[in-house]
């Protein structure tokens, strides 16, 4: 007989302003190019390749976010290193938590 541990996932639904306060995300430093851009004008987002993708690879798992496109249309940023529709990925100093599962709307 095999015991099975559930784990209870609180779902969070927050908004792109509070996720960007609470979790702050950091610069990309590896691109001059990089999109998605702060509230100075700097790059946010990490390729989904390269050296920005190994960066993100050797970041704690914990402190990875995914852009993705949804499947019904319209963008989130959910917390993890997804792969199936990433458009790229956040790394933020302020780690998640294994319990929670967010979904940030971007856009519709």
């Amino acid at each position: 007989m095999t015991t099975q541990l559930a784990t209870a996932t609180k779902s969070r639904r927050i908004t792109l302003d509070k996720w960007q306060d609470k979790y702050k995300p950091i610069n990309n430093t590896l691109s001059d190019n990089a999109s998605w851009q702060d509230e100075n004008g700097l790059g946010i987002l990490y390729e989904t390749y390269g050296e920005e993708q190994a960066f993100v690879f050797a970041c704690d798992y914990h402190n990875v976010w995914t852009l993705v496109d949804g499947n019904n249309g319209g963008t989130y940023i959910i917390n993890g290193r997804a792969f199936v529709n990433r458009i790229g990925y956040f790394i933020t100093p302020l780690a998640w938590q294994d319990d929670e599962d967010f979904c940030v709307k971007v856009s519709s």
